[in-house]
């Protein structure tokens, strides 16, 4: 089967999709076709009105950072976000929302941790490894990145390599950019040679101290709202993009709200019924009421929406999942 892209095969698609819209179930195929499911859970408002409380490992330069940017100062981290996208925090009776931007370049020196496959700690010639528990908290964070790349690494050189997230491994392993090596047990020198993760898998570990070029960022704060009951409506404003009114919805369409408001979960196979479809395209999911009927290739990301319906609030999960051989 040819390795179509996503935009050729909405468009090869085009004319199958409007019978697909209308309910019409005219496709026969031999495998499973794929679940297309929504997962709802009731919120009040005041649930939606969420404020973020930065309780992470760097929570006195996450406060630092909202303080002096809310101050007027310039905040400016080399490397990584001061700030995270999208969280909503109060400081001195004003609601803000968090953001960070790019504002240049800057060349560090930083250790990078990467590990390489050595055997399984079953055989015989597989040297003993200290296990990713037993590290302190930096390096164990640092390894878990380092042993997803290496996981993904081919078997030989010049081979295929794997899936893996690489949105977060950091130069082909884990860059260490704000770990006081007095806390780690891998930087500057490693104390340990092999490391030993999902109790059985062994790897090499190789620090290197590297000169990268990394983005300078400023951390933002918009404000949003000057008490607790703007703040919750500009929050419902800005998450809940949908609203269904009972009175303008076809008898399909709200008999899938009312199923899935009241058991939470609603789940179709491709393709869709008119009524279901129309409730997502109504959720910006329209890409799910064009899904292949067979195989598991093209299917959409997870990925989460909010509504208003017959007055109650609700968070949606979709999910398109390959269908059920059994």
């Amino acid at each position: 089967m040819p390795d179509w892209s996503r935009r050729t095969f909405l468009a090869a698609t085009g004319a199958a999709s409007a019978s697909l819209l209308a309910g019409c179930n005219s496709v026969i195929s031999s495998s499973p076709p794929p679940r297309v499911e929504l997962t709802a859970e009731q919120q009040s408002a005041d649930e939606f009105a969420f404020l973020w409380n930065p309780e992470t490992p760097r929570t006195a330069e996450v406060r630092e950072a909202i303080d002096a940017t809310a101050a007027g100062d310039r905040y400016v981290t080399v490397g990584y976000p001061p700030l995270p996208e999208g969280r909503y925090v109060e400081h001195d009776g004003t609601y803000y929302r968090t953001d960070a931007v790019h504002v240049g370049r800057e060349t560090r020196e930083r250790y990078v941790l990467r590990l390489e496959r050595v055997g399984d700690s079953d055989d015989s010639d597989t040297p003993e490894a200290t296990s990713i528990d037993a590290l302190p908290d930096p390096d164990r964070s640092a390894a878990r990145l380092a042993y997803l790349a290496a996981r993904a690494a081919p078997d030989e050189p010049g081979g295929e390599w794997g899936g893996a997230p690489w949105d977060a491994v950091d130069h082909g392993g884990a860059v260490y950019r704000r770990t006081d090596p007095a806390d780690s047990e891998l930087i500057p020198e490693p104390e340990h040679e092999f490391i030993e993760v999902e109790g059985r898998l062994v790897l090499r570990v190789h620090v290197s101290r590297e000169r990268l070029s990394e983005p300078r960022m400023r951390a933002v704060l918009t404000p949003v709202a000057e008490s607790e009951a703007e703040f919750t409506e500009a929050v419902l404003a800005a998450e809940v993009t949908t609203t269904f009114y009972p009175d303008q919805l076809s008898s399909e369409t709200a008999a899938v709200l009312d199923e899935l408001t009241g058991r939470t979960e609603y789940a179709e196979s491709a393709p869709v019924s008119a009524g279901y479809a129309h409730v997502l395209q109504r959720l910006d999911l329209g890409d799910a009421t064009t899904l292949p009927t067979e195989g598991d290739e093209d299917l959409p990301p997870h990925r989460r929406r909010a509504f208003e319906y017959d007055g109650s609030y609700y968070k949606v999960d979709f999910a398109a999942t390959p269908g059920d051989e059994g």
